[in-house]
């Protein structure tokens, strides 16, 4: 995936460099473990959005309970139809939201021109973790970036889980 972005490879070119024998079988792989083409990761910094499929009877619901457990959180927040992200990229901090539709989630920087490379491949793997498709049968929304799951892991050992929160929230304010 690095590649696609930092190189001026075709998808092609790419493909077979990374040992595919046909482009079919990179195209469904890539499919598979990204949730989108080749081409529309190349395109998002021209499009400005990243555009993931999510799985057939993906659990919405359920992710947005996880991802909204901390209804105050300073990082995240859930509206009705989106999340907002706040995350740190290669090229610093940035405001993210996913937007949800049928089948998709359109995933938004707040500047979308601030972003190289490096940055879209790691938003992208932020948002995979936050959704929790990273692969699984069935999606398990995972802490997306270092900082919090040591701060979840840290300050949720012997207080309650309000506590937790609120602790949190400190932290990220300072």
């Amino acid at each position: 995936a690095a590649r696609l972005l930092t190189s001026a490879d075709t998808a092609a070119q790419v493909a077979f460099a990374v040992g595919f024998g046909s482009l079919s079988a990179f195209g469904a792989q890539f499919r598979r473990v990204m949730h989108l083409t080749p081409q529309a990761l190349r395109g998002a910094a021209r499009a400005g959005t990243l555009r993931l499929t999510l799985p057939a009877a993906y659990p919405l619901e359920l992710v947005r309970r996880d991802l909204g457990r901390d209804p105050l959180g300073v990082t995240g927040l859930i509206g009705e139809d989106a999340v907002s992200f706040a995350w740190t990229l290669p090229g610093g901090p940035q405001v993210v939201t996913v937007q949800f539709g049928d089948q998709d989630a359109t995933v938004q920087p707040a500047r979308p021109e601030a972003l190289s490379g490096p940055d879209w491949l790691a938003l992208h793997t932020l948002t995979v973790r936050a959704l929790g498709l990273r692969g699984l049968s069935r999606p398990v929304p995972l802490v997306p970036d270092l900082f919090d799951g040591l701060v979840w892991a840290v300050v949720g050992q012997q207080v309650t889980f309000r506590q937790a929160c609120t602790l949190r929230r400190r932290l990220v304010d300072c």
